[in-house]
């Protein structure tokens, strides 16, 4: 790996980053993800699954285009709650021609440490490690 992506990612310690992903960390009942759509959707289904792929919650979603927030309750189909935990979020959308309509999703996320023991650096947040390439933002708040 390259030194300059070794210092960007040490600088990013400690902070919130904007992160494309799918999966985040359920905490105390809450977890949020953004979505995007580059086009307008004629309907589109948020499920939430487990680690495992199981269906925990699902719910329409908003269809336009543009950015979208998911915040999710940590509650199943049933009102439950569940465990805190990671968990995904899918999008599923199509257009009204019914072609599908591509997502993309990110969540917000603390840096919590660097992993240097591959080829390029890894940033460690609280649902897991990641490629420093899929950090969008980093925040200061």
């Amino acid at each position: 790996y390259q030194a300059a992506s070794a210092g960007a990612a040490l600088s990013y310690l400690g902070r919130n980053a904007l992160i494309e992903s799918d999966t985040t960390t359920l905490a105390s009942g809450q977890a949020k993800w953004n979505y995007s759509f580059a086009q307008q959707a004629e309907d589109a289904t948020l499920t939430v699954t487990d680690a495992r792929g199981r269906k925990i919650f699902e719910t329409a979603g908003q269809t336009a285009q543009g950015n979208h927030a998911f915040a999710w309750d940590g509650r199943d189909a049933n009102g439950n709650l569940v465990p805190d935990g990671v968990y995904r979020l899918v999008v599923s959308a199509q257009n009204s021609s019914g072609d599908k309509v591509n997502a993309t999703m990110s969540v917000r996320e603390p840096i919590r440490g660097v992993d240097f023991s591959g080829t390029t650096p890894l940033i460690i947040t609280p649902s897991g490690s990641r490629e420093l390439g899929l950090v969008r933002a980093v925040l200061d708040d």
